[in-house]
């Protein structure tokens, strides 16, 4: 396994691979559950190798909180929704550990909460960045490029190794 591919389910420490099944039509080809190929540019032949590291991700849910609220005030579930839209589904972070996250964002300022007038169904409470929170997600991006140069620069795919381009 190539540790630069392998992909954890955060926030626990195991390995979870995408989930795939064959396609209905026969063809033999693999795709992802939902019957489509992930709109990245990704290989067929090479996702199925492709595994999420918790390890990579612990540290960020705040910063993909922080920025999915950058668009908009969104509540709980529907930050939820929208990283499993964003990822096609190839990553699920726990609701636990979205709540702790919602939480611990309050506690420092960088989002602010409130209820929603819902006329059906049960109140929503809804988030709101700050202006402390677009600063520590600013903070966070610059950080989380500065990450990725490093690791490509420490990480380059030898040319007898073939992946999926980036």
């Amino acid at each position: 396994m190539r540790p630069w591919l392998t992909m954890k389910a955060a926030p626990a420490a195991r390995e979870v691979p995408l989930r795939f099944k064959r396609a209905a039509s026969g063809t033999g080809r693999k795709g992802p559950a939902s019957g489509r190929l992930p709109s990245r540019s990704v290989h067929r032949e090479n996702i199925m190798d492709a595994r999420l590291s918790s390890d990579l991700l612990r540290g960020h849910t705040d910063a993909i909180v922080l920025n999915i609220l950058s668009s908009g005030d969104a509540y709980g579930f529907e930050i939820y929704n929208t990283i499993l839209e964003r990822t096609d589904g190839a990553y699920e972070l726990k609701e636990t550990t979205l709540y702790s996250s919602y939480k611990r964002l309050e506690a420092e300022d960088c989002v602010s909460s409130y209820w929603g007038d819902e006329t059906r169904g049960g109140r929503r409470r809804y988030y709101r960045i700050t202006e402390k929170g677009r600063e520590v997600l600013r903070r966070n991006l610059l950080d989380w490029q500065f990450t990725q140069r490093i690791l490509k620069t420490l990480l380059p795919v030898p040319p007898d190794i073939e992946i999926a381009p980036a």
